[in-house]
């Protein structure tokens, strides 16, 4: 089994951010051009939202430059279930034809010797492979 290396690292502060601590939890209000009524002025995402989708385009777009520069022949895509819904969407085909293997799991809470262990332990059974 190959040992697993660090290739790049991309922090995302913001990323564990309320939508509070972006600047707004509430949408804004407006008033009716007639009348005398108030409703808020809705957006399909919350700003969390927004930024989780914007990061996740900044991943595809790091794999996309790398998958036509041939750094990978092989892709397993971890991350979890919500954003791993969001790199799927946002993955061009050509990058996308290159997943071998999808895992729905979180390793944010892991060390990077954690998840070298978790990857060494399960590669295999990820490549299709007998252990």
């Amino acid at each position: 089994t190959k040992a697993f290396t660090l290739v790049h690292s991309k922090d995302h502060p913001q990323g564990h951010l309320t939508d509070k601590e972006l600047g707004t939890d509430q949408p804004g209000r407006a008033f009716d051009s007639v009348g005398g009524g108030r409703h808020s002025l809705g957006s399909s995402q919350s700003p969390s939202q927004h930024i989780t989708d914007k990061f996740a385009k900044e991943i595809c777009t790091m794999l996309e430059n790398a998958c036509s520069t041939n750094q990978f022949s092989k892709l397993i895509l971890i991350a979890g279930p919500s954003f791993l819904g969001l790199l799927r969407h946002h993955l061009n085909s050509q990058t996308a034809s290159h997943i071998v293997h999808t895992l729905n799991k979180d390793f944010v809470h892991m060390s990077d010797h954690e998840v070298q262990l978790y990857l060494k332990k399960n590669i295999d059974s990820f490549l299709g492979k007998n252990a």
